[in-house]
This record gives C-alpha cells, structure tokens and sequence, in this order.
C-alpha cells in the first residue's frame, strides 16, 4: 500500500496556528488604493497570491511572486504580518502531548484505508474536536470545502512516537468512541515542521503562500505568509480558500 504522510508541527501565535491580526501598509500603492476583503464570508482566510519567490526587496518590505492565477505578483508585507516556514523534522522532533490531526481515505472499490496528511499541534494542553469546515461552508450555501465522501477525521494526542510509528489516543466524537490509533512512518515520509520565520527567509526559489488583501491595482498587503522548499523543482500554485492550519504550505 503506497502512503503518503504529511506530518505538520503548528507553532502557536497568540493562541492559534497561524493567528491572523490587522496590518497596516508600506508602499503609497497599496496604502492609497482600496482592498478587497481578505476573509469570505464563511471565514476562512483567502489566499491572495503563492507560487515562487521570483525577487525580494527587504528594503521596501516587498516580494514577486510568480505562479498565481494573474502571473506575477506583488507583495508587501508589514510589521504585523505573520511569517512562518515549513521545514523537513525526524519523529523524534514531535512531542508527547501534541495534537494531532489526519485524513484517513478510503479509495472508491477498495477496503484499504490511506492516510494521505497529518497535522501535529504543539503547545496545547487538549486536544478538543474543533468545528468542521464542512459545516461552515454548507451553512453558507458552499460545498466546495466539505470533505470528500470516503474520507474520515482522526484527531487525538500523541502518546508515543518511535522511527516507525506514532500513536495517538483518539479523541472522542458524538459518532465513536476515545481509542488508541497507530500512525505508521517510513522512509517515504515526509515530516514537515511549521516554526516561526521572519522576511530574512524571503529567498528567491523558494515557495510561498500568502493570505492578505489585494488593492485595485492588483498589489497583496500580507497578513501571513507561508514559506516552504520547492517540491521537485517546483512551487504548488493554490487559488481560492484555505484554513491557515491545514498542511504544508507552498510545498
């Protein structure tokens, strides 16, 4: 059975992953011209550009991307914004006690369930079941973030990891029960930790995510971003909408 396992340490800024906080501008473009909002109505925060890092100007707290919908983009970034940075971990980096969040998929015609991502969540003392995307977007007339049918959640916490495997006691739900689950690892696997960054990583090459507002003129004022290595060459291209805590970013 081919596994593909995502496993993503959180850092916690200001009581979440990724927390989001108001951001005030840099440049007279992006200060003068209005912003469309970041957040759709459902609430969850709009990608505004990602793709790979074409040039970078710290000096004027200013990006390129290139590879969203539009081709090439301009990004400002303030004070405020949140900068965080996916990188490669061993298990022994995931901590007991941590939350941790998978997707496990069952293929159409088969019996065989995959674990295709994992979401490991340090520094919180429970690891509650949080509400569902799903629910938000079908109680806004959405379906395009329900999961997909064959596809279930496993969330617990984390109470033994070895170079194999890591187990987890699952948390109780309103449909099943609290058990103990096993996650497998191999040599397949790639553990990714999310840690905190800053625009000293804004390096040519590499990949980024980024959720903010954009100006009339087509120029995004990040409130986050989101930089990772590229994935065999390249940089993954994200439209639309996206939780802050869900996976990789930009890889």
């Amino acid at each position: 059975m081919n596994r593909s396992i995502f496993v993503v340490v959180g850092v916690l800024l200001g009581g979440g992953v990724l927390t989001a906080c108001g951001s005030a501008t840099t440049s007279a473009a992006s200060t003068t011209a209005p912003r469309a909002s970041s957040t759709p109505k459902h609430g969850i925060p709009k990608i505004a550009a990602s793709g790979t890092i074409a040039a970078v100007s710290l000096s004027s707290s200013s990006m390129q991307v290139q590879g969203t919908a539009t081709g090439e983009t301009t990004v400002d970034w303030t004070s405020t914004t949140r900068f965080t940075q996916a990188i490669t971990i061993s298990p022994s980096a995931i901590a007991i006690g941590s939350c941790v969040s998978a997707i496990e998929h069952t293929p159409r015609g088969s019996n065989i369930a995959v674990i295709h991502s994992i979401t490991v969540t340090t520094g919180k003392s429970t690891c509650a079941n949080p509400p569902t995307v799903a629910k938000k977007a079908k109680h806004h007339g959405s379906h395009s973030h329900r999961r997909p049918k064959g596809h279930r959640l496993i969330r617990g916490t984390v109470t033994a990891v070895s170079s194999t495997s890591i187990t987890i006691s699952e948390s109780a739900t309103s449909k099943s029960t609290a058990q103990s689950v096993t996650l497998p690892l191999t040599k397949t696997i790639r553990i990714i930790a999310h840690q905190i960054a800053a625009s000293t990583d804004l390096i040519a090459g590499r990949c980024v995510i980024v959720q903010g507002s954009t100006s009339s003129i087509g120029v995004v004022t990040a409130r986050r971003i989101g930089i990772s290595q590229p994935t065999n060459g390249s940089c993954k291209v994200t439209k639309g909408t996206t939780s802050p805590s869900t996976g990789s970013t930009g890889a």
